[in-house]
Order: C-alpha cells, then structure tokens, then sequence
C-alpha cells in the first residue's frame, strides 16, 4: 500500500512553514509532521523528548529517519507517520538539509545566488520502504 507525503527542505525561514500553512489550507488532509526534539531552541512544531527516548525508539526500530542539528537531535518514527497514514492525511515533513536533498558541498542558498548550481547527491531513502528523500508522492 503507497501512501502520499510531502518532504519540505531548506534552512531556516526559507518557506517550509509559509507552504505548510498554504497547502493546509487547500485541503484538510494536508497536516504538518510534528518530529520528536530532543534539547534546547524552538520547540513549536516538534513534539519534545529526551535523547534517551530517541535513541530507545530507534533500539526498536521505530525511527525512520534521524539527524542532528544545532545541537539538537531530531526523529522521524513510524508510528506517527503510520497514524496519520490510517487516517488518510497527507503529512509534510519538514527536513532541514539532508541527503539528496543538499547540493553537493551543501550550502544551496549560496550555491543559486553564485549562479553556480551544483548536482544533487542520489537521494537517500526513508525508512525501508519509503522514496528517496526529496519526493513527494505514494510511499
């Protein structure tokens, strides 16, 4: 069974949230993805746990796909996205710079504005059956 989903990318205040919100209005089934945060900072829009946590979920294999940044570890698990699955949702994940999704050398902002575009890195995969990171579409 595929399942829709959308993968938003870029730093921040580049529009992930702006989109959501455009696309949440659109249509009811459009809903943002709340990942688990472990640590300090913005805390709207993540759903807030220890790294102890993270790391137990993952011991389990719940979590789909995790990362750090600034500090903080982040978690996608299966869970959450299969619940929202059941109920015919669509989420929107909102993933920051990752594989395939990063210019190669990173720093995409400054890549486009030099006029230089450079080619994405393949894109990696979400979870053992999910798509390549970047794709919106059945998973």
């Amino acid at each position: 069974m595929s399942h829709d989903a959308s993968v938003l990318s870029g730093s921040p205040a580049s529009g992930k949230d702006a989109i959501t919100e455009a696309l949440s209005q659109s249509s009811p089934r459009y809903v943002h993805f709340e990942k688990f945060k472990a640590g300090a900072g913005r805390q709207a829009g993540s759903r807030l746990t220890t790294t102890a946590d993270i790391d137990r979920m993952r011991g389990l294999g719940l979590i789909l796909h995790a990362n750090e940044r600034y500090g903080n570890p982040y978690a996608v698990d299966r869970p959450s996205l299969d619940a929202l699955f059941a109920q015919d949702l669509v989420p929107i994940l909102h993933m920051g710079h990752v594989l395939g999704v990063v210019p190669e050398g990173g720093g995409g902002e400054a890549n486009t504005r030099a006029g230089r575009p450079r080619p994405c890195r393949p894109a990696g995969r979400l979870g053992r059956d999910g798509p390549g990171i970047g794709a919106s579409g059945p998973w």
